[in-house]
This record gives C-alpha cells, sequence and structure tokens, in this order.
C-alpha cells in the first residue's frame, strides 16, 4: 500500500508499514535480539524479548523513512537490554520529538498501558507513544505498529495506583503510523536529571539478588526515579544484577565507577603492577609486528613510560589506541592510559580477579585479567591475559587458556611454555555476543562467562 494523503500533499510517498514478518528481520538483528533475550534473567527474558523485537522493527522503520532515531532517555543502546528487565517502553530521539515505543503481545487492540514512569518522571516524558503488536504465537511471527498518540492527551484519571500504570483507549490512537512523519521537527530537549542523592547499596544489592522482585511496584516514584535516572545508581544497580555483561564495564568506566562488580573482580591497579614488555608470552601473533610504524610506536611507548603523568604522554596514548599500528601496540597504549594519573575512558575498563586451582599449582595464585576497549557502535575490543600474582614468578608449562563462544565452539587455545609470565589472547566481539574463558592445568579447571 502507499500512503498518499490528501491531508498532508508534502509527504513523500512511502510504504504504510502495517505490520513487520519477525523472520523478515535483518539476520544481525535477529542475532542480536536473541543474544540480549538469552542474556536476561530468566524471570525477565519475556520483557526483555518483547522490548528488544518493537525496539528494532521501529528504529528500523524509521531509517526506512529516512528519518535518524537514536535511544537517549533514560538509556542509551548498550544498556537497554538491562533497563527493560526493570521498565517496558523505550524512547527514540527523532526530528519530530521523543518517541516511546510501548510493546504487548494482547491481541485486544482497545486500551494500551504505558508505565508511569514515562509520563511521571520529568526527564521521561515524551512527545509520543507507539503502540507496537507483538505476535509470537502466530505463523508467521508479526510486529504491528499500532498507532501513535499525543502523550499529553493521556488522561491522569486513568491511572491505577496498584499496577502504577496509565491507559491510553483505542480512540486516542493515530493508526496511520507514518502520518507522525508529517508532524513538525522539534528542537532537541536537553536531559535533566534530578539532584543525585545517595542509593543504599543494600537496596541494590536486595533487587539484584531478587528478594525485590518487581521494585517499581515497591519503591517511591522518587526512589525509583533517582536509581534509574541517575547513571552511576543506575550502572550500579545493572552491573549489580550482570556483573560480566562487558559492555557495562564500560560505561561505568566513563563515569568513574569503581566498585560496582562482584568481589571477585577488582580493579587493575589494586591488584597487579604495571605488566607490560614481557619477552616470552604464548600468544598468535600481531599483524605486522615488525613493521616500520610498529617498532617506532614502541620506541614512543618506551619514552612516554619515562615520563606518564606528561599531559602529551595522555594525547599520545589516545591516538595510538584510536589509530595503532598494530594490536600490541593498541593494548600496551590502553594499559599506560589506564594507569595515568588522569585516567581517560578511551583506556578502556581492566578488571582481575584471583584464580586459585588447587593443588595443581601447590597453591600458587593467578591473576585472571579481562578487559574491554570501545570498538565502534556495535563492537568492543577484547583481552584476556593470565599471569602469575607474584610479578618475577613463571606460570607452569602446560596451563592453557582457551576461549569458547555462545555455542561452545572452541574459539581461541593457547597453552604456556616453560618460563613464560603471561598467556593473553586479543580479538573482539559484537554488543550481546556471549563468549566463555576456560583455564586448565592438571585436571582443574575454571570457567568464566561473559557478554560483550
Amino acid at each position: 500500500m502507499i500512503l498518499r494523503s490528501a491531508s498532508f500533499p508534502f509527504l513523500p510517498e512511502v510504504p504504510l508499514i502495517e505490520h513487520i514478518d519477525i523472520g523478515a528481520l535483518a539476520a544481525s538483528d535477529r542475532q542480536w535480539i536473541n543474544r540480549i533475550k538469552d542474556a536476561a534473567r530468566a524471570h525477565c527474558r519475556g520483557r526483555v524479548y518483547l522490548n528488544a523485537l518493537a525496539y528494532v522493527a521501529v528504529r528500523n522503520w524509521f531509517r526506512t523513512m529516512g528519518i535518524e532515531a537514536q535511544p537517549k532517555v533514560p538509556v542509551d543502546e548498550i544498556e537497554l537490554p538491562c533497563f527493560w528487565e526493570f521498565v517496558n517502553g523505550s524512547a527514540l530521539d527523532t526530528p519530530m520529538g521523543r518517541v516511546v515505543i510501548l510493546p504487548d503481545e494482547i491481541t485486544d487492540l482497545e486500551e494500551w498501558v504505558v508505565p508511569r514512569e514515562w509520563l511521571d518522571i520529568p526527564a521521561w516524558r515524551p512527545d509520543y507513544f507507539i503502540g507496537v503488536q507483538v505476535l509470537t504465537d502466530q505463523e508467521p511471527s508479526k510486529i504491528n505498529l499500532w498507532g501513535y498518540t499525543y502523550a499529553s492527551e493521556v488522561a491522569k484519571d486513568t491511572y491505577d495506583p496498584l499496577l502504577r500504570t496509565y491507559r491510553i483507549d483505542r480512540q486516542q490512537m493515530v493508526e496511520d503510523v507514518a502520518l507522525l512523519l508529517s508532524l513538525p521537527a522539534q528542537e532537541p530537549r536537553p536531559l535533566s536529571l534530578p539532584d543525585p542523592e545517595l542509593v543504599s547499596a543494600d537496596l541494590i544489592h536486595a533487587i539484584a539478588s531478587g528478594e525485590i522482585v518487581l521494585p517499581r511496584l515497591i519503591l517511591s516514584l522518587d526512589e525509583w526515579a533517582q536509581l534509574l535516572s541517575q547513571p552511576q545508581h543506575r550502572l550500579s544497580l545493572f552491573l549489580a544484577c550482570h556483573p560480566q555483561r562487558l559492555g557495562l564495564w564500560l560505561r561505568a568506566r566513563e563515569y568513574l565507577i569503581r566498585d560496582c562488580l562482584q568481589a571477585t573482580w577488582q580493579e587493575l591497579t589494586d591488584i597487579l603492577p604495571l605488566r607490560l614488555g614481557y619477552v616470552r608470552a604464548a600468544e598468535l601473533p600481531s599483524i605486522d609486528p615488525d613493521s616500520r610504524e610498529a617498532i617506532a610506536a614502541q620506541q614512543q611507548l618506551r619514552q612516554i613510560k619515562t615520563n606518564l603523568n606528561d599531559p602529551a604522554s595522555k594525547a599520545a596514548l589516545k591516538s595510538l589506541i584510536t589509530h595503532p599500528p598494530s594490536e600490541d601496540i593498541r593494548w600496551q597504549a590502553a594499559e599506560l592510559l589506564h594507569d595515568h594519573t588522569d585516567p581517560d575512558p578511551t583506556a578502556g575498563s581492566w578488571k582481575v580477579r584471583k584464580v586459585d586451582l588447587g593443588i595443581a599449582l601447590d597453591g600458587t595464585t593467578l591473576a585472571l585479567t579481562m578487559a574491554v576497549l570501545p570498538r565502534d557502535a556495535t563492537s568492543a575490543h577484547l583481552f584476556v591475559r593470565v599471569t602469575p600474582l607474584s610479578a618475577d614468578a613463571f606460570l607452569p608449562a602446560g596451563l592453557s587458556l582457551e576461549i569458547v563462544t555462545e555455542t561452545g565452539d572452541r574459539f581461541a587455545r593457547l597453552t604456556s611454555r616453560a618460563e613464560d609470565q603471561v598467556v593473553q589472547y586479543k580479538f573482539w566481539g559484537d554488543i550481546g555476543e556471549a563468549f566463555g574463558i576456560i583455564l586448565e592445568y592438571g585436571g582443574a579447571r575454571i570457567t568464566e562467562s561473559f557478554v560483550v
């Protein structure tokens, strides 16, 4: 069907999308949706799945119409999967204003439910709501863009104090969603956050542990708004629920949040000294390790080490991270910048945990380091390293480090040799992708699972 509106003659001729077959979504979109659903806590997977389907469908629909729509309030894309575990809906900033996507599985399209957060937290309040019907139990499964309405038209007297939701009746909805594109452009609204207040670590623990299952129904609106609107508090909550989601490690680094992971993972500099320049490391070779550019960069790094706190050193390190001659140089520069007196998010996030393989190593404790660097909007650079906890010790020959994919297939395996001080590997992964690290020696084995 082609939209030709006499009321809006200036609209381009565009397809009027009434429904989107889920199977017709791009393979990369379907993969992302399934990954974040699988990574969600079990009791939240249904809501996360519905929201992910609706979000991808509406975002792509806007792009088809030539409109760029970006998630901004209260979170952006990297935090959305965790946000959906707590609140239904997601916001997109568009030239026409802020649009909140509200997915539901209902078959009776007589009314739509709006969580009170979207109307009663001033910073979150949108200009429009889009109702999205997600039908996964039909063949083919499909997503219907049901209609849109002005947020200002949601009546206060429809509030349900038990469920803490408002209601939109069908007659309030404009079912031709494409007409939204004809509305006048608006200036972007700045995000106005409430003044930060202290949030109890016990409260965050109670939510993450499941002691409080439905916090939006238990906490007051002010408490809930403080927790989800303030980046520091929100990230602390998300990381408490998903301590090994690496995208959140990066975000926490941006806000200089340190103590928000499980106690097993600590800051690199709290446990280990600077560990660069090992002569013998069991690792696959980097690309062009002997190139002229790499040699020059290595000399530059040696000079920077002698005067690490010079502001010019910081700028040089950032340049080597974003435009390195080799992956070795990228990670050496990142680790140096991470240790700079004025740390920068460009250095990424570096965490370490102590590993004890018991009698297999005769009580020797190892340090497992996991680091993540920004790569682009949909992926991240990753780095894993195993060293003895003591800087002058060696790894036992035959210690293996294995990296496996989310399906359990082996991606890489490295084995230490006599007098190796480090086993390490550099790779990259897509946001939402899961992988595992297996450390094994003498019959003892530990496994760590991560989500990029």
